[in-house]
């Protein structure tokens, strides 16, 4: 007697579950699941007005946000291969274009490996720290010359 499960039919709930955990293993490995909320502190006292150590502070955390959320959807698309790969039913165009999806997400989280070794090499080699995002002029109040 052979039994299929149509698992083709679970494609949108399996991707949320395994989201879903993904996003709980990253806020417990962080520890940003289980730590005290910010309305239960102090408020902190008024921030002077804007200049360019904010938008450079701003944008070391645009870089740093926008390489974690690359890393996120290059995993992301990582798992989506392999529950394509899973849900193919062995036809050779479904697992062709798993294989690709596969292929590109490997090639993806290898760049931005690639990318973040090569400027921490070029910090160790030079001492320049091209890894800290740094504009401005000397005699300026910025993070590049305090």
């Amino acid at each position: 007697m052979n039994i299929k499960f149509p698992i083709s039919n679970f494609k949108f709930p399996i991707a949320l579950i395994v989201l879903t955990a993904y996003y709980l293993l990253l806020t417990v490995l962080t520890g940003t699941l289980f730590t005290t909320p910010t309305f239960a502190q102090v408020p902190p006292p008024t921030p002077p007005a804007a200049g360019i150590r904010q938008v450079q502070d701003m944008t070391q955390r645009l870089i740093g946000v926008s390489v974690g959320l690359a890393f996120f959807f290059m995993t992301a698309y990582l798992v989506w291969s392999g529950i394509k790969f899973i849900t193919s039913g062995g036809e050779s165009k479904a697992i062709a274009d798993a294989w690709r999806v596969f292929t590109w997400a490997i090639m993806g989280i290898l760049f931005l490996i690639l990318g973040w070794l090569t400027l921490v090499l070029i910090r160790n080699f030079t001492g320049a720290d091209v890894t800290k995002f740094c504009f401005g002029f000397p005699g300026a109040p910025t993070a590049c010359f305090p």
